[in-house]
């Protein structure tokens, strides 16, 4: 039998090796019936933050993933590598994200908010989404922002090349989070596989 079965839970947190998704990690792993997938772009701080919690919970199961969203060939890495280890996963907290002072290009040579932000999060539920469905009832949560709505999205200039400035960017791909959201849900009505967008408010990070 899977290890992963004997759990209600199993949680991936993209971006959870710092911030809100540290927190969150720790914070589900004190639950005995949760699995926590935690996931980040360094393999030194996913294991730190393993470390982390099993020092403070020694009988919670954590696992960690290690895959960079500046590289769009990683997303269906990550979600073969997820398949394949925790087949029984049934919800995903999309929680990567950066704000970025400077414009800056990924190694797709996209604008690194929007792929970071958006894309590989739709790219990456897209292809977990059967999984959820296998095992519901799932849970799918993206985390967004209050600055959401600050900015319209210019469709001319996604990319941000005419008019990049950092908040402007940021509040664009977050309002992308909540139309992917919206509609994700109305594509899910009727299944077991719930999609919420959430705000945490104002957080000092050096308080997490």
């Amino acid at each position: 039998m899977n290890k992963t079965m004997e759990y209600e839970r199993v949680i991936l947190i993209t971006g959870s090796t710092d911030g809100i998704g540290r927190e969150t990690a720790k914070q589900l792993a004190k639950n005995p019936k949760n699995m926590v997938i935690v996931h980040g772009r360094s393999l030194a701080r996913c294991e730190d933050t393993v470390k982390m919690i099993l020092a403070e919970h020694q009988d919670a199961k954590v696992e960690h993933v290690v895959y960079d969203f500046n590289n769009m060939s990683n997303i269906p890495k990550m979600a073969d590598e997820i398949k394949n280890r925790f087949p029984k996963l049934n919800a995903i907290i999309c929680n990567a994200g950066v704000l970025l002072p400077e414009r800056t290009l990924s190694d797709d040579g996209l604008e690194l908010t929007f792929q970071v932000n958006h894309l590989a999060h739709f790219a990456l539920v897209c292809l977990l989404l059967d999984t959820l469905k296998n095992n519901a009832p799932s849970r799918l949560i993206i985390v967004s922002s209050l600055c959401y709505n600050w900015f319209s999205i210019d469709w001319d200039d996604l990319m941000g090349e005419t008019d990049y400035e950092k908040y402007k960017q940021y509040s664009r791909t977050k309002l992308m989070n909540h139309m992917f959201t919206f509609a994700l849900a109305r594509r899910l009505a009727g299944t077991e596989v719930t999609c919420n967008v959430y705000e945490p408010g104002v957080l000092r990070r050096d308080r997490i």
